[in-house]
């Protein structure tokens, strides 16, 4: 038995996984136990070079955040981080390979930040390309639909017209325009059914829309937080605020489409547990006073005096997200003065079911009568803000619940009162 061997240069070898030539695109960094450089794309000249050694670190600006993450990493752990030592922004992740269960040679993978979000724009304009020409593309189909239906009805009225005084002659006629009839009937199940498949490919859509939003929010929050660290210039940590306010935007409005999917398709999934839903008021309350949710307290007092703990079995976040909702959308109509909030039990005429009963009185504009019957309507809304999308998925929770919401104007004449009720088991 014998052993044969053979001896690659690393820099060639290495080069066969990734770029080790090119600093200006994503390259690749390999040290040995030692710390000397086996192959890099940054400079050739470096590799043979420890990187601690006075070429390199001269080579790097002596970069403190490059060495930390070098050191961490010839110390047998991952490391991640961003830099910039003079050649453009840098994000660096570090892995040691391991052979036998040991450390052996330890990589880098250096990519400019600028390539990054290069790859963001370029995904971002071929995902919205993709849902114009779809969107184009349902609309084009929606509109042949609705000509090809206004001329069947022309043809219609003029065919019946026909056939009954046909039938007025013979028997045999009447047969016939029966038949046609008849045939006339299916084409309409058939025009039916591709009115029913728009709806379905628009649904589609519109899920399909939601959940690719999602995909690029949160690279774009992370990074944001990321380079909040790194900037102490005043006027871009305020661009950076409203890049971050924007996103988380974008953010809610995903999260409202996929909860108008889940509600008309059924498939709202509700986690219950035993909840204090006054110590939940207090805690929307809280958020909102102290500015982590959406709302805007402005000369607005919110008012709340619970009496006796009252327990129901809800899903906890989701009727969060009701009173929130509730609590904002009272804030938003009210300039100046109170919103009031009320909890109390209603029991039934046999006292053996009961349920309670969550008032929000504020003093606000009140709502229009042409808006009260359609309130709880998706994409119902009088204000210049907002999708109108947050009743209607109020409704949904509430209603999967088991309980009721409704609202009114005040009998003062001034503001309004929305009200829901959930069942006490």
């Amino acid at each position: 038995m014998g052993l044969v061997g053979a001896s690659i240069p690393t820099e060639k070898f290495f080069a066969r996984y990734g770029n080790v030539h090119d600093i200006n695109s994503q390259f690749l960094v390999i040290f040995d136990k030692n710390g000397t450089i086996l192959a890099v794309g940054a400079d050739r000249a470096l590799v043979g070079k420890n990187f601690f050694g006075t070429i390199v670190q001269d080579f790097i600006g002596h970069n403190e955040i490059l060495n930390n993450l070098t050191r961490t990493l010839l110390k047998g752990n991952s490391t991640y981080g961003i830099y910039d030592y003079g050649r453009s922004e840098r994000v660096n992740t570090g892995q040691p390979i391991l052979v036998q269960n040991e450390p052996i040679y330890f990589l880098q993978i250096v990519t400019p930040t600028k390539v990054i979000f290069s790859k963001i724009s370029e995904a971002l304009f071929t995902e919205r390309l993709k849902g114009y020409s779809l969107l184009v593309a349902v609309f084009a189909s929606v509109g042949l639909l609705i000509i090809f239906l206004l001329k069947w009805n022309n043809t219609m009225e003029k065919e019946v017209i026909k056939r009954t005084n046909a039938l007025n002659k013979s028997n045999i006629q009447f047969g016939i325009v029966s038949k046609k009839l008849k045939t006339s009937n299916l084409s309409l199940e058939n025009a039916n059914e591709q009115l029913r498949q728009h709806d379905k490919i628009q649904k589609e859509f519109i899920n399909m829309a939601a959940h690719e939003l999602r995909t690029p929010i949160q690279p774009i929050l992370g990074l944001t937080d990321v380079l909040r660290d790194y900037i102490s210039d005043s006027h871009q940590s305020r661009l950076l605020d409203v890049i971050m306010r924007n996103a988380k935007r974008l953010q809610r409005l995903s999260s409202e489409i996929l909860d108008v999917s889940k509600i008309e398709s059924s498939l709202l999934r509700l986690s219950k547990s035993s909840v204090d839903l006054n110590e939940k008021i207090k805690t929307v309350i809280n958020d909102i006073e102290n500015g982590y949710d959406n709302g805007d307290k402005k000369n607005v007092k919110i008012l709340f005096q619970p009496n006796e703990p009252i327990t129901v079995y809800v899903d906890k976040d989701r009727i969060y997200q009701v009173l929130s909702n509730l609590l904002n959308n009272a804030i938003k109509f009210t300039k100046n003065g109170t919103v009031t909030i009320n909890t109390g039990v209603n029991y039934s005429s046999n006292n053996h079911d009961k349920e309670v009963i969550v008032t929000i009185t504020d003093t606000g504009t009140g709502i229009s009568p042409e808006m009260l019957p359609k309130l709880f309507s998706k994409f119902v809304t009088s204000s210049n803000h907002g999708t109108g999308l947050g009743l209607f998925i109020s409704k949904g929770i509430i209603e999967a619940h088991g309980g009721r919401i409704w609202a009114e104007n005040n009998s003062t004449g001034i503001g309004a009162t929305f009200s829901f009720s959930l069942p006490i088991i």
